[in-house]
């Protein structure tokens, strides 16, 4: 499961099995970055050590970008950049100003407000909400714990305000969670999802119909598999997995009801998948790459994210809704291990935003327009 990761660097989510789903495997072509506009992101006063500098997450029709940035003492916050570059700063309430504390900002909707979570000074998370108008309230799942790295975990924003993501109690299991505009929040538990320490039900994004998606993690013979599932606005929730798959990662979805992930078989690597709102699945690969990594899809289809390389390095793609991949590389990203080009977010215009580590290990946010 991924817990703080975004505090850390990258990684990303997981999936299960849903007979009747009809498997397509596609071998894509891919194309080198087409004519594009890359513009830098750099916040003033972020750090410019290894892992400090400035990340950018996420992205809404009018433009605007969130993310988060670390200074030279490694306390982390949040920013938004409006779509004319105006940069505002913030810290939510009650947040830590220790080492790894403070902020992050996660997503935007369309009308500009933002979510989040931070950590606090004894080290547990909360969420947070931002208006356009820089009101910050902060709220807690109930039964979230409040010990170290235990919390509240916001990931997602619709149209109407609704937010969900997941909590992780004292015990140490995971539990995803909608939470109304009005502030009224529900449990998500998949059934089946396993009740130790490490395992249970994760959720990442919400549609503006209320569809969720996220994954769960099931014990299954000693053996803990990753599965994925969907819930619709009513509750129904509905398991899937990619056909052979013993880990499939599932984390974001449209307005479509298309949703789209990551999946490993036993032989081991990632590799994408997108899901119709039908259930039919499309699992694509990059031609070089160790690992792919899906981290947003937009209302036209069109997947992002990131690969790995097998020299260790990684570099950001872009796929089409008919299948067509184009991969792209900041210019300044570091080519060895552990560094290079990561996409995070997507508009309905198709405008990118993501980070990039330098060769010293600095982050620098951007932003590609084609």
């Amino acid at each position: 499961m991924r817990l703080s990761q975004k505090f850390q660097s990258n990684t990303f989510r997981s999936i299960a099995s849903f007979s009747g789903v009809c498997i397509i495997l596609v071998f894509a072509v891919v194309l080198g970055a087409s004519a594009q506009t890359i513009t830098t992101i750099n916040v003033s006063g972020a750090g410019t050590a290894a892992g400090q500098g400035t990340q950018a997450y996420g992205i809404n029709t009018a433009g605007t970008v969130v993310g988060t940035w670390k200074d030279s003492s490694n306390v982390n916050h949040g920013f938004v950049q409006s779509s004319s570059g105006t940069i505002t700063t913030f810290d939510a309430p009650g947040a830590g100003t220790g080492t790894d504390q403070g902020t992050a900002a996660i997503a935007i909707n369309a009308s500009g407000t933002i979510v989040g979570y931070y950590k606090d000074s004894s080290n547990a998370f909360h969420g947070f909400e931002r208006t356009a108008a820089g009101k910050i309230a902060t709220f807690n799942v109930s039964a979230a714990g409040t010990g170290v790295d235990e919390g509240t975990f916001p990931y997602g924003i619709n149209k109407s305000g609704a937010i969900t993501g997941f909590y992780l109690d004292s015990s140490g299991v995971y539990h995803g969670f909608e939470r109304s505009a009005k502030g009224a929040i529900a449990t998500i538990n998949v059934s089946g999802a396993g009740t130790a320490a490490g395992e249970g039900t994760t959720a990442f994004e919400i549609n503006t119909s209320g569809e969720i998606v996220g994954f769960y993690k099931e014990p299954s013979g000693g053996t803990l598999i990753d599965s994925g599932f969907t819930r619709s606005a009513t509750g129904t929730i509905t398991t899937f997995n990619v056909s052979g798959a013993d880990k499939t990662f599932s984390g974001v979805i449209n307005d479509s009801g298309e949703t789209a992930g990551y999946y490993s078989t036993s032989t081991g690597g990632y590799e994408g998948f997108v899901q119709t709102s039908a259930g039919t699945i499309t699992t694509f690969d990059i031609s070089g790459s160790a690992d792919i990594y899906v981290y947003g899809i937009n209302a036209g289809g069109v997947v992002i994210g990131y690969y790995q390389l097998n020299s260790g390095a990684y570099e950001a793609f872009l796929r089409a809704g008919g299948g067509k991949i184009t991969t792209f590389n900041v210019s300044g990203a570091g080519t060895s291990s552990g560094l290079g080009t990561f996409a995070y977010g997507i508009n309905t215009a198709g405008t990118t935003v993501g980070t990039y580590s330098d060769s010293s290990g600095v982050f620098h946010g951007f932003i590609r327009t084609e």
